[in-house]
Order: structure tokens, then sequence, then C-alpha cells
């Protein structure tokens, strides 16, 4: 067995391989929810899917990813934000669409769900980081209070704070993007 296939094997004994592919969409979601970018995001999956690769058996993997790629999304954009400080040229990347996922839906429903869908999603980039990275693990991505707690490092009686005002905002950013 080389040693890939055991780290593998490692891996997949804490998480089966259906389990391993909704977790890489979740960690995408919220990758891409973070660095805006479809391709930097991947990126950010990738390289965590290969950390994980590289770590001994995790206790709860999913746990273990989402707040690994929140911290390499974070790190992404800091050295960005360093690159941009420093005038480096960055290619510009196409952004995709839909953070949201949603099914599918027919007609004049289609195009006020993608309108609506918009509206959402440039609210959401209004928020501060902490309370859009809070609304998009608790609820889009449904984590429990304790999970998104811990992968944010927070109390659950801060995050508690943190959501309600997030959700707050949201609400006032999407009244007004509407009108």
């Amino acid at each position: 067995m080389a040693a890939g296939e055991k780290q593998m094997s490692s891996m997949r004994s804490t998480i089966s391989s259906a389990e391993l592919g909704r977790l890489r969409d979740k960690m995408f979601r919220y990758a891409r929810s973070i660095m805006g970018e479809a391709s930097r995001a991947e990126d950010v999956v990738q390289d965590v899917l290969v950390k994980m690769l590289e770590e001994k058996p995790l206790k709860n993997a999913e746990a273990f990813a989402m707040k690994a790629t929140r911290n390499k999304c974070l790190d992404a954009l800091r050295h960005k934000a360093f690159l941009q400080k420093n005038k480096a040229d960055l290619p510009d990347e196409e952004t995709g669409s839909g953070k949201f996922p949603g099914a599918a839906v027919e007609g004049g429903e289609a195009v006020e769900r993608r309108e609506a869908g918009k509206i959402v999603e440039e609210a959401m980039g209004r928020l501060p980081e902490e309370q859009r990275e809070a609304i998009h693990l608790k609820d889009i991505e449904g984590y429990e209070m304790g999970i998104v707690a811990e992968m944010m490092g927070l109390r659950e009686a801060t995050l508690r704070v943190v959501l309600s005002r997030g959700r707050k905002v949201l609400r006032e950013e999407v009244t007004k993007l509407m009108k």
C-alpha cells in the first residue's frame, strides 16, 4: 500500500465517500461566501482536503473541515490584501453565480427567484465578516449552534448575539435593496 493510499484510507475511516462529497460541497459554498470568487474558493477547498488527508483520523471531520476552510480563506484574503497594498498585479477572475443553492424553478418564478437571490447575496456581502460567516454557517449550511460557535471560536451566547444582529442588518439591507 502506497503512502497516499494509506492516508486516504485513514481519512475514509472517519468519513465515507458520500459524506466527503457532501462535505466538499458545503466547504465550497462556505469558502465562496467568504472569498467571493469560485476559483479561489475551489483552491481553498482543495488545500483543506489535502490537509485532511495528512491528518490522523479526525474525531469530527466536518467541524475540522469547516474551521480549516474558514482559516484558509482568511489567510488567502490577508495575502491578497497584502499584495494589493503592495501594488502587485492580480489576475481578474470570474466569480460564477449562485451562493445560495435551490431547487430548479420554471418560468417567471425562476427569474424572480434569481433576482431575490442576487439581492440577498448583495445584502450578505454588506454584512460585517463575523455576521456573514455566522449566518452562512447557521442559516444556509444548517449547522447546530454549538458547532458554529466552535468553528468560529465564540461562546454560544456571543454567537446568538452575532446572529441576531446580523439577521437584523440583513433584513434592513434586503429591504433597502428591494426599494
